[in-house]
């Protein structure tokens, strides 16, 4: 028996339920593929921010939880200095904001658990809740969205590839005619520049006593076309994330306002994610001056972004 929704559910009505979003025969969720995408996407977000923390801070732990669970706790402990880890939140305020928190560790040398209780609002603050966006979510959600498109994809051009290999199929009402063909493409495959054959795979007209079939390959193949979809998607979660790109599947000259208006679109999200984590930086640094934690972008700003479609752009926006 398992849980959806809050309703109680036995796996085959489960089943029922998935299945109308995601077919049996179609494997887009759960398979290595995806948890390969979504890893390759997920560093690619944590690419976007460049963190300065302190020296007692993991930045390979800061970053993981902040980006995968939506939140991490920033405090200073006279014990181990400037913490930022992982807790449990409690209590609420009049805007259903939590008040309190804790954060239990294992000490350093693994004989003690030790919890340090925090308080998130008042004039006795002594921790500061970071978030990444303002609903307290991670953005895994995103990531899987599109991990899972591109999984799609990558399966289609497996399957076109392994389509459009050259085979040919021969018929013939004959055995003897059948193992002479095998050896025929034994020896093409193994590279002979020729082939000497029996009179007697021919009639006496000299047309083939077989059938031979084989597929348009070119017709049947459509992997380029699928590679392109496949940079659209990432171009489109690049957007998403705050990555400037310029629109490099047109084929006509872009122009600067085409430019300018993907570098504008791309910073909506981006930005409120910075601003979120910066206010956060400044209030613990408020509680503690021994705070000297930043975060920035490292791809540049918009007003920085120069030439991105190849051509030189003047102050008025003319090419």
């Amino acid at each position: 028996m398992i849980i959806h929704n809050g309703i109680p559910m036995n796996f085959d009505q489960f089943n029922i339920v998935e299945n109308i979003t995601s077919p049996s025969t179609i494997h887009c969720s759960n398979n290595e593929l995806v948890y390969f995408l979504e890893d390759y996407l997920l560093q690619r977000v944590m690419s976007v921010f460049k963190f300065e923390l302190p020296d007692e801070i993991s930045e390979r732990y800061f970053k993981y939880v902040l980006f995968c669970n939506g939140w991490i706790i920033l405090t200073y402990d006279a014990e181990y200095g400037c913490m930022a880890h992982y807790g449990a939140l409690q209590g609420s305020n009049l805007y259903y904001e939590p008040k309190e928190c804790t954060i239990t560790l294992q000490d350093t040398d693994a004989t003690r658990i030790k919890t340090i209780n925090r308080n998130l609002v008042g004039t006795d603050r002594n921790a500061v809740l970071m978030t990444l966006q303002e609903n307290y979510r991670s953005i895994l959600p995103l990531v899987t969205f599109y991990a899972e498109r591109m999984a799609l994809i990558f399966e289609a051009f497996d399957m076109n590839v392994i389509n459009s290999h050259l085979a040919y199929v021969f018929g013939t009402d004959k055995k003897a005619i059948a193992e002479t063909f095998k050896k025929i493409m034994d020896e093409i495959a193994g590279g002979s520049p020729a082939v000497v054959t029996d009179k007697d795979l021919f009639d006496e007209d000299g047309k083939p006593k077989w059938t031979a079939f084989f597929n348009n390959l070119k017709q049947n193949y459509i992997g380029g076309d699928l590679l392109l979809d496949l940079s659209k998607v990432r171009k489109e979660f690049d957007t998403e994330i705050g990555i400037p790109s310029a629109n490099t599947d047109k084929r006509e000259r872009l122009n600067s306002v085409e430019v300018e208006s993907n570098s504008y679109e791309t910073i909506t999200r981006v930005e409120m994610w910075l601003e979120n984590m910066q206010d956060c930086f400044e209030k613990i640094k408020e509680v503690y001056p021994e705070w000297t934690g930043s975060v920035t972008l490292r791809v540049p700003d918009t007003d920085e972004i120069d030439n991105i479609s190849g051509e030189e752009v003047d102050d008025n926006g003319q090419q």
